[in-house]
């Protein structure tokens, strides 16, 4: 004979639906939710989700995905976009693949919708990419990390001979404002 026995050991593997959620998470996950979905497109933001190793946080936000995701808010629709910055060792790299992603993501969005995204978005996230590419050289020079990280950059710091990559820094500083805008003209809101 058989005994059936209820297991005693778990899967770490986040839950990837309200169905799972042994936790109670979702109700504080449907309501972070609604207020990013109620956020301004006018300026960017940063939640944090804090906690210890095998704590939830995964599966917290797997659930706020699915809320994102389904929200009846016809005004605040979300493109949720999933990216994983522990793949990448420097600071140039994180910032070159998440415009990566992002122009991977939002390309196959507008495939699957059919032109469902303004053109313009693409080759500007190109002009970003390339801006990206071309300064990836001057990783050398002190400071060079904050320009990618959006902190203003003294232009003295570097010598007249390097007006070149002074150029090139401003151009990605354009190139970021113009992104920023198109990226506030999108028919959704954007979520990574």
């Amino acid at each position: 004979m058989t005994e059936t026995v209820d297991p005693i050991y778990y899967s770490d593997k986040a839950i990837q639906s309200v169905t799972s959620d042994r936790f109670n998470f979702n109700p504080t996950a449907e309501v972070l939710a609604k207020n990013i979905s109620r956020l301004s497109v006018d300026d960017s933001y940063t939640i944090a989700v804090n906690g210890e190793w095998g704590s939830g946080k995964s599966s917290f936000l797997n659930l706020v995905r699915q809320h994102l995701e389904t929200s009846d808010e016809d005004e605040n629709k979300n493109i949720v976009l999933d990216f994983d910055p522990w793949m990448f060792s420097g600071r140039e790299d994180v910032v070159m693949q998440l415009f990566l992603h992002i122009r991977a993501e939002l390309q196959n969005l507008n495939n699957e919708r059919k032109g469902y995204l303004n053109p313009n978005i693409f080759s500007t996230l190109d002009s970003v990419l390339g801006c990206l590419q071309s300064i990836s050289s001057l990783s050398g020079i002190p400071g060079i990390h904050g320009i990618i990280g959006g902190i203003k950059f003294g232009n003295q710091i570097l010598a007249d001979k390097n007006q070149d990559k002074i150029d090139e820094i401003n151009n990605i500083n354009a190139q970021r404002k113009q992104l920023c805008n198109k990226l506030k003209n999108l028919s959704a809101k954007l979520v990574i």
